[in-house]
C-alpha cells in the first residue's frame, strides 16, 4: 500500500550536490572542445604555411627554369648565325619594347642577311623575355619572366670567342644581391639594393664559321 504521509524525498540529481556535479562535467567538456579547436586551428595554420612555402619554391623553380631555357634559346640562335655574332653582343633587352626589324625575316620571299637575322633574333628574344606570346584580355603580357633583363656580352667584338648570356628576374624573397653578373642592376626593378634580383648566367665558346 502506497503511503502518502511521508515527506517528499529528493532524488540525487535534484540535490544541490548533483547539480554542481553536472555543471562541473559541462565545464570540463567545454574546455576539451576549446582545446581541440585550438589544436585543429594550429594544424590548419601549419598546413597553410607549408602550402604557401611549396608554392613559392615552385614559383622560383619555374622562373629559373624558364630563364635557363631562354638563355639557351639565344645561344643556339647565335651559333646558327655565327658569322654575325657582333649583332648580338652588348645587348640589353627584356621590356618587349625593341623596335620590330625591317625586313621581318619571316617570309621566304624576302631574303635576310646575317646581320638582319641577328637583329630579328634579338627582337624575338626581347619579346620572349617579356612574355609577349601570352596576352591577357587587356593585351598585357602574361607570360615570360617577372621584370626580366637580358644581357649578352663577350670578350671579343666578333668572331670566335667566349660569349656570356645573363638573365636577371625578380624573385619573391629579399636576399643578397648576386655578384656573379651585373645584368639588370641599374634598372631599379629589383629593390633598393637589388635584394630581389635573381640571375642566371651561361658562358659558352662559339666558333665562327
Amino acid at each position: 500500500m502506497l503511503r502518502t504521509d511521508l515527506p517528499h524525498q529528493r532524488t540525487p540529481q535534484n540535490t544541490p550536490t548533483g547539480f554542481f556535479h553536472f555543471q562541473h562535467q559541462g565545464g570540463m567538456l567545454l574546455i576539451e572542445i576549446l582545446v581541440s579547436l585550438l589544436i585543429f586551428s594550429l594544424g590548419i595554420t601549419s598546413i597553410v604555411k607549408l602550402q604557401i612555402g611549396a608554392m613559392m619554391a615552385h614559383y622560383d623553380a619555374v622562373q629559373r627554369t624558364n630563364a635557363t631555357l631562354l638563355a639557351y634559346d639565344i645561344i643556339e640562335r647565335m651559333r646558327a648565325n655565327s658569322n654575325n655574332l657582333s649583332g648580338y653582343i652588348n645587348v640589353t633587352v627584356g621590356t618587349g619594347a625593341t623596335v620590330a626589324p625591317s625586313p621581318t625575316c619571316t617570309s621566304l620571299a624576302t631574303a635576310c642577311t646575317g646581320a638582319q637575322m641577328a637583329t630579328k633574333d634579338v627582337y624575338d628574344w626581347d619579346l620572349a623575355l617579356a612574355g609577349a606570346s601570352e596576352l591577357s584580355s587587356t593585351s598585357a603580357n602574361t607570360g615570360g619572366l617577372v621584370s626580366p633583363t637580358g644581357c649578352i656580352t663577350s670578350t671579343v667584338t666578333s668572331g670566335s670567342g667566349n660569349y656570356t648570356v645573363a638573365i636577371a628576374y625578380r624573385g619573391h624573397e629579399a636576399l643578397s644581391n648576386p655578384t656573379i653578373n651585373t645584368c639588370g642592376e641599374s634598372t631599379g626593378n629589383y629593390g633598393t639594393n637589388n635584394e630581389f634580383r635573381r640571375i642566371v648566367e651561361i658562358s659558352v665558346y662559339i666558333v665562327a664559321d
